[in-house]
């Protein structure tokens, strides 16, 4: 059974005990209302006669006014006699026998008789000087009857009309709603899986709509990690590729003709330069690996990232005495992070070579870490040559690199981004363009 008909058939069931309790309670009621002034009808008449009906010597009735002969009766308790008409003589005399029968005080009372249509309303008939009389007024209820009759008829048949036009309407509804969904599972099935440019079409922005939205935001999603990834292949196999020419062309060289140790030496070296570069390649790219991997809970412990980051600037501080760089230190120890030692240590190491590597002789670089509005702060801050705006937008790209006449891989940056997004941190940079740059990891005291 397909979606839509189950909705329809669990609209109408509903529809249907709907239905079926107002029917019932509908019909109670006007029951209960119809009974109700039928039986305050009877016991204002029956007051009314009393002053409107003459016993005479005879024990003959005497009516006057409006009262109707057929309607109101008179029961002696002792005798056992009704006076009055025959018309409902025998009903009267059955049931206000049984009421005198068990009980010796006769209240004012509704009695229901053996014919469910008649209706008695008893009374004491205190307008006779006896005190054994008993004025009986007959209600019919005949009209009562036929009335809830016809309401059940109607019930009937307009309970089984409203479930099949609701049924029809119903099905319509859910066919309509139901379109948006073959669109989607039309539009999915026919995106080419290399290149998802196709979008589903949206229309209204109901549910359904908006599911259409999140898939196709999913869809830029997928499409742009697809293409980064093409990207990411293209620019690894270039930077690969360099290297790799270079140590052909010297070993061919080499190669080719006889040559002393001095330049055997140098194709030596220059190979050797190359494999380093290489070896730094396919260690940022292995790192980027785990980083998108996610986190390994068995590799992770508790990281004391002022002692972290003091072992990196440490490791720095030679090469900035070599460029006569001043290092500024201001690190608040007793901060810690639960994680993997080893991202840490490449994250300050980017961090810092970065700022030797961009900052000239003479120049400043400031590390310091501190707890901040719930973040702890990691920042590198150098005076060196600084990012343009043209540039700035795109140096956590992978491979990226504004300047390259610097030695690099272009992964630093993509590392600490990366980084800083596996620990649910961010990563900021303040720079401009000869006046130096300044980084900032923020990481939440919710990851120590």
């Amino acid at each position: 059974m397909s979606v839509k008909a189950k909705l329809t058939v669990i609209y109408s069931l509903v529809l249907l005990i709907v239905l079926g309790f107002f029917g019932f309670t509908s019909y109670f009621l006007l029951s209960y209302d119809l009974f109700s002034n039928l039986d305050s009808s009877l016991a204002g008449e029956a007051e009314k006669a009393k002053g409107l009906i003459i016993q005479g010597s005879d024990n003959n009735l005497y009516y006057t006014g409006s009262v109707s002969a057929d309607l109101v009766y008179v029961y002696d308790i002792e005798t056992g006699t009704v006076f009055g008409s025959e018309v409902y003589e025998s009903i009267v005399l059955a049931s206000v026998s049984d009421i005198c029968a068990t009980s010796g005080d006769i209240p004012c009372m509704l009695l229901e008789t053996s014919d469910p249509e008649i209706r008695l309303y008893v009374t004491r008939y205190e307008h006779v000087s006896e005190a054994n009389l008993l004025l009986v007024y007959v209600g019919d209820a005949s009209y009562i009857y036929r009335t809830l009759d016809e309401y059940k008829h109607v019930l009937y048949m307009t309970i089984p009309f409203a479930l099949i036009i609701a049924a029809v309407f119903g099905y319509f509804v859910a066919h309509r709603s139901f379109r948006q969904v073959k669109v989607i599972a039309q539009t999915t099935d026919s995106i080419n899986p290399a290149n998802l440019k196709d979008r589903i079409p949206v229309k209204q922005n109901d549910e359904l709509g908006q599911l259409s939205s999140t898939l196709n935001s999913l869809f830029d999603r997928v499409y742009g990690f697809i293409q980064s990834q093409h990207r990411f292949t293209s620019d690894a196999s270039h930077d690969l590729k360099a290297p790799l020419t270079v140590i052909r062309a010297e070993s061919e060289l080499a190669l080719r003709k006889e040559r002393n140790s001095e330049e055997y030496r140098q194709a030596f070296k220059n190979i050797v330069k190359q494999v380093e570069r290489m070896t730094l390649i396919i260690d940022d790219l292995m790192t980027l690996a785990s980083l998108d991997a996610g986190p390994r809970p068995s590799h992770s412990s508790k990281i004391d990232l002022g002692a972290a980051l003091e072992s990196s600037a440490d490791k720095w501080q030679t090469a900035m005495q070599i460029k006569k760089i001043k290092s500024v230190r201001q690190i608040q120890h007793g901060l810690s992070i639960y994680g993997e030692a080893e991202q840490f240590n490449r994250l300050f190491d980017n961090l810092l070579s970065n700022a030797v590597k961009y900052t000239p002789s003479g120049g400043e670089v400031s590390i310091s870490l501190k707890e901040e509005d719930g973040f702890i702060v990691v920042s590198v801050q150098d005076s060196g040559i600084g990012i343009s705006k043209e540039h700035l937008p795109h140096i956590f790209d992978r491979f990226y690199r504004g300047d390259w006449d610097i030695e690099g891989t272009g992964l630093g940056l993509s590392i600490v981004k990366g980084t800083s997004e596996l620990y649910k941190g961010r990563v900021e940079v303040i720079s401009e363009q000869g006046k130096g740059s300044e980084f900032k990891v923020f990481l939440p005291q919710s990851a120590s």
